[in-house]
């Protein structure tokens, strides 16, 4: 899989990238949460804050819900994580008490760091940000000395803003198909993306379970086929034994959080679109039509007061764009979003990628599970990257805002195209 299959455009800086690849192993990639948390302490809800090695965030979810013996619905948390990594987030538990988290949750890899209680939950983007810290393994030696033009331009101005490879699966990377299929109301061909049609790369053992449901066997069969973490697969199966000819109720029984990402993962396709095209006309500059967003001190953009830019506000934003204050944003694609932005070249421009695509704002209505109906929203075109240092030469470390991806930004200093080196 390439980054343009994701709809992944043009960079933003020029000089040849240092090649290499991330994660060699699961050190070399460390994600650590910085917490937003809006609840009131002394609730009901404990929260721990779990440092685990080579978990993928919904694969940890319910290896915790079996071990706790709890519904996986009663574990929330802030932010998804990719599995090969070290990673420190916060878990939220409803009818936990603290000495059976720490005296049951025996996992591989997985350790509890801290624990407290809230009155609410912690909730998807219940963060400030993210830090990183990442070591580029096999760089290319002779392009090293290129990497401080491009770290001088992506601190001055940000890094193109795209949804990269872990929105869209990191080894398979169908979740926006899956999305796509959902969106058309063809809830049988979103179980088939999610159960089979395996890739390349892919374990053989889960390749062979899916080419034995893509040959027709017996749902119940195809199960036995699946190992144990297979859990999205073998749940998805389980209801079509249960109920044949029933695909919406088997994507219903997947974690909800996991059917929503489903649908934004198809938006976020199209908005990948949509800023490979302005970054490739050299239109990143707020322009007349355009919708700005304010930005905190933390980077993160203001939905609930967008600003218009019109040809005699445009030079007042663009300075609060430069100053940081401020970012152009652009529409993720939902039922009403295009209503959102203002006629002129971005709303067309959206339009138009939809048009080619075949959806229409309409099919974010999801009649089948109308909890997956997504309205769309805006994202800024370039996002900060804060507090950038260089160790080392091959070694990385820098904040986000929450919603954002490290491996946007380092893309801009490796430039390959092969996202399982990512």
């Amino acid at each position: 899989m390439i980054e343009r299959d994701l709809g992944i455009g043009p960079h933003l800086t020029a000089e040849p990238g240092i090649g290499g690849r991330l994660r060699e192993r699961c050190e070399d990639f460390v994600v650590v949460e910085i917490p937003d948390h809006r609840g009131v302490p002394g609730g009901d809800y404990l929260v721990a804050l779990v440092r685990a090695e080579n978990w993928e965030t919904n694969a940890l979810v319910g290896a915790m819900s079996r071990i706790l013996g709890i519904s996986d619905r009663r574990i929330s948390f802030a932010g998804t994580k990719d599995k090969r990594a070290i990673t420190e987030q916060y878990f939220s538990f409803k009818g936990i008490r603290q000495d059976a988290l720490t005296e049951r949750l025996d996992l591989d890899g997985v350790a509890v760091l801290e624990t407290f209680t809230l009155t609410t939950s912690v909730r998807m983007g219940d963060l400030a940000g993210n830090r990183f810290d990442i070591r580029v393994a096999d760089p290319d030696a002779g392009r090293l000395d290129g990497v401080a033009p491009i770290a001088e331009r992506l601190v001055a101005e940000g890094f193109p803003n795209y949804f990269h490879v872990q929105r869209f699966g990191s080894v398979r990377g169908n979740t926006h198909t899956i999305g796509r299929r959902i969106a058309a109301g063809d809830m049988q061909g979103a179980v088939d993306e999610i159960v089979g049609r395996p890739v390349p790369g892919e374990d053989e053992v889960m390749a062979e379970a899916r080419r034995a449901y893509d040959a027709g066997t017996a749902p119940e069969d195809v199960m036995a086929l699946f190992p144990q973490h297979a859990s999205i697969e073998r749940t998805a199966l389980e209801s079509l034994a249960r109920r044949p000819g029933e695909p919406e109720r088997a994507i219903a029984a997947l974690p909800k959080n996991l059917q929503l990402m489903y649908v934004h993962a198809f938006g976020s396709y199209l908005f990948n679109l949509y800023l490979g095209r302005r970054l490739g006309e050299g239109r990143l500059a707020p322009e007349p039509g355009d919708v700005a967003l304010d930005l905190d001190d933390a980077g993160r953009p203001d939905r609930e007061r967008p600003h218009g830019v019109t040809s005699a506000n445009a030079g007042k934003v663009a300075a609060r764009c430069g100053a940081r204050r401020a970012a152009v944003a652009g529409p993720v694609p939902g039922a009403d979003i295009l209503a959102r932005v203002p006629e002129g070249p971005s709303r067309d421009l959206m339009a138009g990628i939809m048009e080619r695509e075949g959806v229409a704002p309409e099919d974010f209505v999801v009649p089948e599970l109308p909890y997956l109906t997504t309205a769309g929203t805006l994202r800024p075109l370039l996002a900060p990257l804060i507090d950038l240092e260089r160790p080392d030469v091959a070694r990385f470390r820098f904040r986000l805002p929450p919603g954002t991806y490290a491996t946007a930004v380092m893309r801009e200093f490796m430039k390959v195209e092969d996202t399982m080196r990512y």
